[in-house]
């Protein structure tokens, strides 16, 4: 008896655990939305990056931002939602469409590869932190551009 009333305990407790855990969850998942600010204060100024990512960000499948621009162009990394992940090329087309239309006289390079995000969160990090400078901005933002074009 004492053994069947354990079972019982046990059994409910975990099941209570369970749903508590993935309530949490989906606080979370919802609420946040990441986005990395650049300073304009640097010696690569990155405002005009802030500004369109706080534009995409905007986009209620878009959970993430990162990117770079150099003087003529800017190279963005998206993470979408996981519900429209099947969707990430349209949703990169729309996006690169509706920035192309809002400012013709940039060249926008959009992508939702996990590995483009990486390599522009660790540029972000390097020039929030004034450890690049523009020399070398230009060789990284080449080097992130020949990861975008690899086909593999």
């Amino acid at each position: 008896m004492k053994k069947i009333v354990l079972l019982i305990f046990i059994s409910v407790l975990f099941l209570v655990s369970c749903a508590t855990n993935e309530e949490d969850n989906r606080l979370t998942s919802e609420s946040s939305q990441d986005i990395t600010k650049i300073s304009s204060n640097t010696p690569i100024d990155q405002s005009f990056t802030n500004k369109v990512k706080e534009e995409v960000l905007n986009r209620e499948d878009i959970k993430g931002v990162r990117g770079v621009n150099t003087k003529d162009e800017l190279l963005l990394a998206i993470e979408v939602e996981e519900i429209k992940q099947f969707n990430e090329q349209d949703i990169e087309k729309e996006i690169k469409k509706t920035l192309e239309k809002k400012y013709p006289n940039k060249n926008f390079k959009i992508s939702s590869d996990q590995k483009i995000f990486i390599e522009l969160d660790d540029l972000e990090k390097k020039i929030q932190n004034n450890k690049v400078d523009k020399k070398e901005l230009e060789k990284k933002y080449k080097n992130i551009k020949k990861l975008l074009d690899d086909p593999a």
